[in-house]
């Protein structure tokens, strides 16, 4: 079932009013009409991302890589590109679908584009990345890509209360990091900081997708300041690899959590709680 456009926009008209705040109660009862709404339109973008054409330019990018040549500032985002959209793709599916289970090839596709751009910026390693890149996708040109493709037809959404249940347990496996680690200056491996991030950035694009999409005025504010968050974890997660390129060795210290990023865990929890997002105090 498709979301019924009049029953939406109506919605989208009040919660825009200037009188009318929004909750997170707002934005399931947006979704709730096609809770696979965000998976699916996440998906036609993913085979946009990667159609034929676009592969074959991929693959060519890729053969120049290998022949010790650099991509350009336009292959480059290309690259950023597709694995955003696959990215997306493998957060929607886990956040939507009601086992929470990513498809081993998705989620391979993404691991291989990331070390691929973290070789690239770091100038080291590219050939490598480009040749495991390149054998990866002839597989998913034989026939995995079609299978990732074709996740829609096995893909059994999540209810309205369930995903709602699930956002915060995803929620409190984050903060659990931080709980157990019990200093007054939070520090965590990178591992875990990683999977920090990864709840955040979850969290964001979820945000992004409906403040984009239904055009809801009211997010704005909060979908920056996500953005803004995700950006500077992303930022420290990126330096780490690009450095992991350079010499070698893999990252063994720990990293400390901003108060910027405990904020945030703070304003995601109020947020699932009900507290209308203007009175977050973002």
């Amino acid at each position: 079932m498709s979301l019924n456009k009049h029953f939406v926009e109506s919605k989208v008209k009040k919660y825009n009013q200037k009188s009318q705040v929004i909750s997170f109660d707002d934005i399931l009862d947006l979704l709730d009409s096609d809770m696979s709404f965000v998976f699916n339109t996440s998906m036609i973008r993913f085979e946009n991302s990667f159609s034929p054409g676009k592969l074959v330019q991929f693959k060519q990018l890729l053969s120049r890589l290998t022949s010790g040549k650099t991509a350009t500032e336009d292959e480059y985002e290309s690259l950023l590109q597709m694995r955003r959209h696959a990215q997306r793709l493998r957060a929607f599916y886990f956040m939507f679908d009601i086992n929470h289970t990513i498809p081993p090839d998705l989620h391979k596709l993404v691991v291989k584009l990331g070390k691929l751009k973290d070789a690239i910026k770091a100038e080291e390693g590219v050939l490598d990345q480009a040749k495991k890149t390149n054998k990866f996708i002839d597989k998913l040109l034989d026939s995995d890509l079609e299978q990732i493709r074709n996740i829609k037809k096995n893909f059994i959404s999540i209810s309205q209360i369930e995903f709602h249940t699930f956002l915060k347990s995803h929620l409190k496996e984050a903060k659990d990091f931080i709980e157990k680690d019990g200093n007054e200056h939070i520090q965590l491996t990178y591992k875990n900081y990683h999977s920090l991030r990864k709840t955040i950035r979850n969290f964001y694009w979820l945000i992004q997708f409906v403040r984009k999409e239904f055009n809801l005025k009211g997010l704005s504010e909060l979908k920056n300041f996500l953005k803004e968050t995700n950006k500077n974890m992303g930022a420290i997660c990126d330096q780490i690899e690009q450095d992991r390129f350079k010499t070698g060795e893999k990252y063994q210290g720990t990293i400390e959590v901003s108060v910027a990023v405990l904020n945030t865990l703070e304003i995601l929890e109020k947020l699932l709680s009900g507290v209308n997002i203007k009175s977050l105090k973002i």
